[in-house]
């Protein structure tokens, strides 16, 4: 499986965006991004498969990867506040609006930073634009924030049920495989490796 669209081909340039994080660095050589992703899927590095993925896909599609994850794994637990926030990422992800963007600012105050929406909503918000009143001087946001917001919210969509945290973890990252190779993370229905 070809995993296009990762911001780079090789494994070394998205983990040393990550720093510390991650458990098994790879060496700076010639490791495709794919490769690494298949050797930690593999050898059930789920945690820090989750967080190349996170590190390594467009905004956008992190933040859709996110909310994937809660649509497949953690959808009979959502409340309506969260239904509701649920529907105003999928608008953010496909219309790329300002307005939508900001609508996600409070999302994750609301649900007090407990929910995999509520950190997906702050993924949205931080994935870029300005993280200040629209009538300020902009401010960007780190580009570690949004990954890092990708990655609470995998997390806490996983951990909803401690004793199938390995096939969650395994559905999660097939999901974002589906992602990176350019799917929309829906037709994902085994958990193996390709």
């Amino acid at each position: 499986m070809e995993l296009q669209k990762l911001n780079h081909s090789l494994a070394w340039q998205i983990c040393q965006e990550i720093e510390s994080d991650i458990e098994v660095f790879p060496e700076k050589d010639e490791t495709s991004s794919a490769d690494y992703v298949r050797y930690l899927f593999n050898n059930k590095h789920y945690i820090d498969c989750i967080h190349f993925l996170s590190f390594g896909l467009p905004s956008r599609e992190a933040v859709w990867w996110a909310y994937a994850c809660i649509v497949k794994i953690y959808s009979d637990h959502l409340n309506d506040e969260e239904k509701a926030a649920m529907q105003l990422i999928e608008k953010w992800v496909k219309e790329l609006h300002e307005d939508s963007r900001y609508a996600l600012e409070h999302i994750n105050h609301s649900l007090h930073y407990k929910s995999p929406v509520g950190w997906a909503a702050q993924a949205g918000f931080w994935s870029g634009g300005s993280i200040v009143a629209k009538d300020k001087p902009k401010v960007s946001p780190d580009t570690k924030l949004c990954p890092k917001a990708v990655f609470g919210s995998i997390q806490l969509s996983v951990l909803k049920d401690p004793q199938g945290k390995e096939d969650y973890y395994q559905t999660c990252i097939s999901v974002g495989k589906d992602i990176a190779s350019g799917g929309n993370g829906y037709m994902v229905v085994s958990r193996g490796e390709d």
